[in-house]
């Protein structure tokens, strides 16, 4: 079951329904609570997860919904709402809709990406094993230039796994800059 403190209703409150006072939100979730819940667990279920296990600036390692300009953080498998973050990526909302929607959809690709490039890196690393098995297992047992041979594939099966790896790390780092530009706060009356 989600546990939802007081916190994350305040936020709520505040940031999806527009009560920005702080007194006027308590007051309004002290006599609505029901419903604010209810809206609350309606408004996640209409989000989508942008990001599983980020954790910025070394803090607790959350995951990351998205519904249209507010970023839900959770503790993993919807342990816990911790907080509704508003993502302002550009002063003027029509762009920051559209930015927010490229920046999702960028983020998400990259997710994709790292996957298969996973699939890629797993079925290496299997390939790599094997040419190691052989070396222990045929060690001795065929001529030099063969074994050298294997020795040769299982060194670029390694240099491919390297490479799998360093294309997955470029892609979670770009995830990483999107993520924090998501948190960076432009305020969009000091712009205007």
């Amino acid at each position: 079951m989600l546990e939802i403190r007081d916190h994350a209703k305040l936020r709520f409150v505040q940031r999806v329904m527009g009560k920005v006072n702080v007194q006027e939100a308590k007051t309004y979730i002290r006599k609505n609570e029901f419903e604010v819940v209810y809206k609350l667990l309606e408004f996640i279920s209409q989000s989508e997860l942008l990001f599983k296990g980020y954790a910025p600036a070394r803090r607790d390692t959350l995951d990351y919904y998205v519904n249209n300009e507010t970023l839900i953080i959770m503790k993993p498998n919807k342990k816990e709402l911790v907080t509704l973050f508003d993502i302002t990526l550009d002063s003027e909302d029509r762009q920051n809709s559209e930015k927010i929607k490229q920046y999702v959809k960028k983020i998400k690709k990259n997710n994709y990406q790292v996957q298969i490039i996973n699939g890629k890196q797993a079925k290496q690393d299997q390939i790599t094993h094997h040419l190691e098995y052989m070396i222990n297992y045929l060690d001795g047992d065929i001529d030099n230039s063969k074994m050298e041979s294997i020795r040769e594939d299982r060194q670029r099966s390694i240099d491919i796994c390297k490479d799998l790896a360093a294309q997955a790390k470029t892609l979670r780092m770009e995830n990483r800059e999107l993520m924090s530009e998501m948190f960076k706060k432009i305020d969009k009356d000091s712009v205007k």
